[in-house]
């Protein structure tokens, strides 16, 4: 019987805590401008992705270096919910 965690759970980084927006069903990772912007819930980035919010920037890593508020916002595009 094999794992029944979807794909991207299962290549997610256990250790990595991201920044969940209800309203927008994203997470943040620690490099993104709007990690830490209330309101919002600090979470394990498998425990977000089990309970379906989406990265919004790819799945993060301790590794991924720190965006400015202009990189993040350079195309004019937030992140919508589908």
């Amino acid at each position: 019987m094999g794992s029944t965690k979807p794909p991207e759970v299962a290549k997610a980084d256990l250790r990595v805590s991201v920044w969940v927006k209800k309203e927008f069903a994203f997470y943040y990772c620690q490099n993104n401008v709007l990690f830490g912007n209330k309101p919002g819930q600090l979470m394990t980035q498998t425990d977000a992705l089990a309970a379906g919010y989406q990265p919004s920037d790819g799945l993060c890593t301790n590794r991924k270096t720190t965006r400015t508020s202009a990189e993040v916002f350079s195309s004019g595009a937030l992140p919508v919910a589908k």
